[in-house]
């Protein structure tokens, strides 16, 4: 307010001024009335003085305009930031927020470089794993007890147990002495027994199913590489190898021909592949040769596939278990339902002796009445009067039979006759 008012000031300071200058030059016009050049020049000077003081007036006013408009301004911006407040705060807060966050994402950031160079590392050991096992698995020994023993897993997986169940690197020979049943006949094979295969299953009856793993790798993982590099043609070639070595796996199970050596049960012998991959490559690529198997007696199986064969085993063996226990408590019944009628025989005897005793009986007391009694009476005068003993009445002398068919057929087995 002091500028407004300092304004105000400065422009009734201008038009008194301008005033006692208007009226000093017509006094000095009236002066020099006679001079009329000199009055035009005094009057027009005026007239100047007096545009340039109201120029100077609107010059001020349109100042203290906008000093005014300034101030307003000022409260304006002032309530503004007033209002602003709050949000200068939140965003103090977030700034805050922002750096914890940014702090905390740098230790995250740390934590999982430490995390990557970890797995880095445990990528190059798999790495160096994967590279011995695929050189472990280009060699046959080490792929024929990788077959062995992921053939053993499943069948042991499937509920079987060794030396119960199944049998490892039994010789035919062996299996037949062994043979639980005791049906195989060792002259109705034509071989000497002593094929040996890497697993036999024992079946209910005395029956065995033989099991041979085979893991046909080479050409497979030589497909699969020139696969990984690229070389479709390569790996086609290499596949169609793999394929080729499957069908001669095949070839010399038929030759063998387990079932004819161990001389009873499924006429088929099962060829064990421990890879789903390394079967499904070959049936990429010969399709045929599942139909080929087959037809000659021997069953592709997989760890999956196999492991459904173990378990309908499992369940055969515990079926027979059952109905072995359902035909002899058969048995027994049939032998408690005899031993009854036998029973109930007996007992009418003992019924029919204890018939005969009560007739007897009253036909002792009848005798003593009639023929014991009379002829003791003489010694009357001996003692007191004897009492004759009561007869039994029929009703308690009565018998009961056995009314029950099971109890009264005749043609029930009688121990005293065996």
């Amino acid at each position: 307010m002091s500028i407004v008012n300092a304004i105000a000031l400065l422009l009734l300071g201008i038009t008194l001024g301008t005033a006692l200058g208007w009226a000093l030059a017509t006094a000095r016009a009236a002066r020099l009335a006679a001079n009329g050049g000199e009055v035009a020049r005094i009057k027009a000077d005026a007239a100047g003085a007096s545009a340039r003081a109201q120029a100077l007036e609107q010059q001020l006013r349109t100042e203290q305009q906008r000093t005014l408009e300034a101030q307003q301004r000022a409260r304006q911006d002032g309530a503004v930031l007033t209002a602003l407040e709050p949000v200068r705060e939140q965003l103090e807060h977030m700034a805050l927020r922002v750096e914890q966050m940014e702090l905390q994402r740098s230790k995250q950031n740390a934590i999982i470089a430490e995390r990557l160079r970890a797995s880095d590392a445990v990528q190059e050991q798999l790495r160096a794993s994967t590279a011995s096992l695929e050189s472990a698995l280009r060699s046959r020994s080490a792929r024929g007890m990788w077959g062995e023993m992921e053939l053993r897993r499943v069948l042991e997986l499937g509920g079987m147990s060794e030396h119960i169940d199944f049998e490892l690197q039994k010789s035919v020979s062996t299996l037949r002495k062994q043979n639980r049943a005791g049906s195989l006949n060792a002259a109705s094979s034509p071989t000497n027994g002593s094929a040996r295969p890497d697993a036999t299953i024992l079946l209910p009856g005395g029956e065995f199913l033989a099991i041979d793993a085979k893991a046909p790798l080479d050409a497979f993982l030589r497909g699969a590489d020139a696969g990984a590099k690229g070389d479709q043609d390569a790996a086609n070639s290499y596949l169609s190898d793999h394929a080729a070595a499957v069908r001669s796996h095949i070839n010399e199970l038929i030759r063998r021909n387990y079932p004819e050596q161990l001389g009873q049960g499924p006429q088929f012998t099962i060829m064990f592949i421990p890879s789903e991959a390394v079967l499904s490559a070959a049936l990429e690529v010969d399709a045929s040769l599942l139909e080929y198997a087959l037809a000659n007696g021997v069953l592709l199986t997989t760890p999956i596939s196999l492991l459904a064969v173990a378990r309908t085993v499992a369940d055969a063996w515990m079926q027979n278990a059952i109905n072995d226990d359902a035909r002899q408590l058969l048995a027994i019944g049939s032998t408690l339902y005899k031993r009854l009628g036998t029973v109930a025989r007996y007992m009418d005897d003992l019924g029919a002796s204890l018939r005969r005793s009560v007739q007897t009986y009253n036909k002792t007391v009848n005798s003593i009445e009639k023929n014991l009694l009379s002829t003791a009476k003489g010694l009357e005068n001996l003692g007191n009067t004897l009492t004759s003993p009561s007869p039994i009445a029929s009703e308690a002398a009565q018998i009961r039979s056995f009314s029950a068919p099971e109890l009264t057929n005749p043609d029930l087995e009688d121990p005293r006759q065996r």
